[in-house]
């Protein structure tokens, strides 16, 4: 009713006959997995008034297809759309600073998605297989891409990082089997195990020269790969690091 000015955390959670939901305009509040599991809203409305959303609050909502965030959110919670198989659209408002781990995880539907400029840190897993994104740029504004962050997100054919990007997580582009080509900014100073595991459309990659250690695992699967340069600095070679790589050469510096 009118005059609620909160859901609480858990509220309305595996309600899964639930078909429709009306949030009066006082609310600002929404809590922790307050519609989780609500698997037949198809739809939902948010009002404008709304500044918290709680983790998991939207997660297994597998009819939802669609969802437009109030402007003044600030924060995406840690896996607040995981599992929403059938959304294809959602907008971010540009307020928002911090997306959470997990957000996005298995958002099958989604083809495309807008990340706000104020965005400084991609999260651990947060696109997390997004098999139908083929495309996504990336704000201008990130220092560091999390562990696993686009992994599985095997329609994605083009991604361009940004030359703030220092450090990129553990299987951050894992299994990117349609990614082609893909530039390392020459800030990045840390490329974790498995990276590029199983992108297997890749040809050639240009590993940066600051970079001293090479991965476990980190271009394992790459089918395709044919070139790839070793910087002079680098002093380890990880484990599996090019297992099942069809190169015909490859030169190992003396610093290894």
């Amino acid at each position: 009713p009118d005059g609620v000015t909160s859901i609480g955390s858990s509220a309305f959670e595996d309600c899964s006959g639930l078909t429709e939901i009306k949030i009066p305009n006082g609310v600002t509040s929404i809590g922790y997995e307050a519609f989780s599991g609500c698997s037949e809203l198809t739809e939902i409305n948010i009002p404008e008034g709304v500044t918290y959303i709680g983790e998991r609050a939207f997660e297994e909502c597998i009819k939802l297809t669609s969802i437009e965030l109030p402007t003044g959110l600030t924060e995406i919670a840690d896996e607040l759309f995981f599992g929403c198989v059938a959304l294809t659209e959602v907008n971010i408002p540009e307020g928002v600073a911090t997306i959470g781990a997990d957000a996005f995880q298995n958002c099958i539907g989604l083809t495309s998605i807008d990340l706000p400029e104020g965005l400084t840190s991609i999260a651990s897993d947060m696109l997390y297989g997004c098999v139908g994104l083929t495309e996504i740029k990336i704000p201008g504004r990130v220092t560091s891409i999390g562990s696993g962050a686009f992994e599985g997100c095997s329609g994605l054919t083009e991604i361009n990082i940004p030359d703030g990007v220092t450090s990129i997580g553990d299987y951050a582009f894992s299994d990117c089997s349609g990614l082609t080509e893909i530039k390392i900014p020459d800030g990045v100073t840390s490329l974790g195990n498995g990276v590029f595991s199983g992108c297997s459309g890749l040809t050639e990659i240009k590993i940066p020269d600051v970079i001293t250690t090479i991965g476990d695992y980190l271009f394992s699967g790459c089918g395709r790969l044919t070139s790839v340069n070793i910087p002079d600095g680098v002093t380890a070679i990880g484990e599996g690091a090019f297992e099942v790589c069809p190169m015909t050469s490859i030169q190992i510096p003396d610093s290894v």
